[in-house]
């Protein structure tokens, strides 16, 4: 590494937040879901960050957010933020809703242009990688090593785009999600009675999948990243055995060319050398509860809330185009 750059390291925190670092100071942070419940009380995080880690995240001048889900765009979290400190970058989304909502918190929002490069310190740069569903990716160049945020982005074609700019760097990391998708298996029969295959029936194939996806764009590691939740709603709790967890990806990793590095870890690239972070207390199975965290369903809409829900519907021309 050019010593006038300085050490450079990442480090993964819970579910999809990743902290970039320059010369031991936090640089920047992404989709920060630092504490609390989303999805009204159904997700919880499994390695919830230290208190240090958290302090070190509202340091960070910059902040990525990848898109509106909960878990990437966490009020409890935002909160935490110092909009006169901070400055929050977007990917160049379609809509402007998170725009124009973190504006109105008092940040200073900037959206990122597709595929441009963005000078953030000596030696770092970002790129986003947006595409019509709403989600994106950031391409983190630390120095001669690239570090993909893939959070839980799906590909839509860049995966040519992302091999070619690989192999132009020393090392490549991959941090991503990994996992069953578990609402796309959530079938129950005519008694309601939830029809699943065994936990083991799916897993192998998704790691797999993973495995094959590193190996075809050729990284140097793959980061457990984006998948580090519990379920901890009675009615979600189903979901906990069909959880990644890093005992299964080295169980079925096999891409022996390409390595595994496990949640909560900090990589320093100019050594390559990770070290592995105890995680905080996790709030285990044990904390299953009851409710919707607030949310009554049996609460009527009114007017004002129809209105703008139709106002949101009518937003989008395919729906009278091709569905009346």
């Amino acid at each position: 590494m050019d010593e006038a750059v300085g050490r450079l390291s990442f480090e993964t925190l819970g579910n999809a937040s990743i902290q970039v670092s320059a010369g031991g100071a936090p640089l920047l942070v992404t989709d920060p879901w630092l504490q609390g419940r989303v999805y009204f009380g159904s997700w919880g995080l499994s390695h919830p960050p230290s208190a240090v880690q958290i302090e070190r995240a509202r340091r960070s001048p910059l902040v990525w957010i990848s898109h509106g889900h909960p878990d990437h765009l966490h009020p409890g979290s935002i909160a935490l933020l110092d909009p006169l400190v901070q400055r929050i970058l977007l990917p160049d989304h379609y809509a402007r809703d998170i725009r124009e909502h973190l504006q109105g918190l008092g940040f200073q929002v900037s959206v990122m242009r597709y595929r441009r490069w963005m000078p953030i310190a000596p030696g770092v740069r970002i790129q986003s990688l947006e595409h019509a569903n709403q989600d994106a990716m950031l391409l983190i160049e630390l120095d001669r090593t690239l570090l993909i945020d893939r959070n839980d982005c799906p590909l839509h074609g860049e995966k040519p785009y992302l091999a070619k700019l690989i192999r132009g760097y020393e090392s490549s990391y991959l941090a991503g999600l990994c996992a069953v998708e578990t609402d796309m298996v959530n079938i129950v029969d005519s008694a309601g009675k939830r029809v699943l295959p065994a936990p083991e029936e799916l897993k192998p194939g998704a790691i797999w999948e993973m495995a094959d996806l590193c190996s075809e764009l050729g990284v140097t590691a793959f980061c457990c990243s984006s998948s580090q939740h519990v379920y901890c709603r009675r009615d979600s709790a189903w979901a906990n055995p069909y959880r990644i967890v890093f005992e299964d990806m080295r169980r079925w990793w096999n891409a022996k060319e390409v390595d595994l590095i496990g949640p909560c870890a900090t990589v320093d690239v100019g050594t390559r050398r990770v070290t592995m972070n105890p995680p905080s207390p996790a709030p285990g199975w044990t904390r299953v509860e009851d409710g919707t965290d607030g949310d009554d369903w049996d609460g009527p809409l009114l007017a004002g809330e129809w209105q703008e829900l139709e106002r949101f519907f009518r937003r989008f021309e395919l729906l009278p185009r091709q569905l009346d």
